[in-house]
């Protein structure tokens, strides 16, 4: 059963989009055009990336439950809902500034002479989902905020039915592979049109 995160689903419509605005533009230089996909394939990865570690930190919170120290896995599944502390998680592997860097380059190459080119319905909405999920400072947090709150909220949860918190955790990680697989998907259509 999947999750609809929808920084995710956002991102992926937005680099789906404009891939396929790329792709129909005709007049564009190939090496423009190349630099243009390797930019959203770029962008693709480092959100696997993310996801990647989120998947791991998840499995950590579900180790420490098994374990039975039920105060830090309080503490640890207490933390999912509070941004900051990501952001912090995301600093020290340094994908903020990655993602950051990819959408400052998304937003270059994409002017808005391209973006209205590209025949995009609303060259300004792509502008707005670029510096909001991907450009914007806290990229990262954002795209999995609503996810990290619900699964923060099971806090309480923890003392009382640790099996359903366990449960609901790995709903998560399941969800978050088949995000991972989209974006994987996304990645290697991009690289195959490079």
């Amino acid at each position: 059963m999947e999750i609809n995160i929808k920084g995710l689903s956002d991102v992926l419509q937005l680099i789906t989009s404009m891939f396929t605005g790329v792709k129909n533009l005709g007049k564009l230089p190939s090496e423009h055009r190349s630099q243009l996909i390797k930019s959203l394939s770029g962008t693709a990865e480092l959100v696997d990336e993310t996801l990647t570690i989120l998947k791991g930190h998840l499995s950590k919170v579900q180790s420490v439950l098994r374990q039975g120290d039920p105060t830090l896995a309080q503490d640890m599944v207490s933390e999912l809902a509070v941004e900051p502390f990501w952001e912090s998680k995301y600093r020290q592997f340094q994908l903020c500034d990655s993602l950051h860097q990819a959408g400052r380059e998304l937003d270059t190459l994409l002017n808005r002479e391209l973006l209205n080119k590209v025949a995009f319905n609303d060259a300004q909405e792509i502008q707005n989902l670029i510096m909001k999920y991907i450009a914007g400072e806290g990229a990262a947090g954002r795209l999995i905020s609503e996810l990290m709150q619900e699964l923060g909220a099971l806090s309480p949860l923890v003392a009382s039915d640790p099996q359903q918190v366990q449960d609901r955790l790995e709903l998560a990680k399941q969800s978050i592979q088949e995000w991972r697989d989209k974006f994987i998907d996304l990645e290697k259509e991009l690289r195959t049109a490079i």
